[in-house]
């Protein structure tokens, strides 16, 4: 997030808080250049939206778009969005199988074990 004050490219978050009617996100930002602090308010995303591509793609579509082909759009797909010898290693597996309910990708705690740059930072292998 860029200060407003002296342009600096980075500032981090020093306080978050939910508005009154839970519509907003009011994040207190501090920037590392010029040491002022800024207000930014988020809209909170509503999940009803959220779910709603859930519900309209078959599971398989909705794991493909969530993976390769938002990897091809950002232009790293020759890196990441799919599990092949020489790809970084993101990796997340269920509790149960996502191709027969898409509502699992909408629930982390059904996520059992969550790869990150080929390191496990939930869960363990076996």
């Amino acid at each position: 997030m860029h200060c407003p004050f002296c342009r600096h490219g980075d500032s981090r978050v020093v306080d978050s808080r939910a508005s009154d009617d839970g519509t907003s996100i009011r994040r207190r930002r501090q920037c590392p250049q010029c040491g002022r602090r800024f207000t930014k308010r988020a809209q909170q995303p509503d999940q009803a939206a959220l779910s709603r591509p859930l519900e309209l793609e078959s599971p398989m579509h909705a794991l493909v778009s969530a993976t390769s082909v938002n990897a091809d759009i950002l232009g790293i797909g020759e890196s990441v969005g799919t599990i092949r010898v020489g790809m970084q290693a993101d990796m997340v597996a269920w509790q149960q199988d996502p191709l027969h309910d898409a509502k699992v990708f909408a629930d982390p705690d059904m996520a059992v074990l969550v790869v990150k740059a080929g390191h496990v930072v939930k869960g363990e292998v076996r």
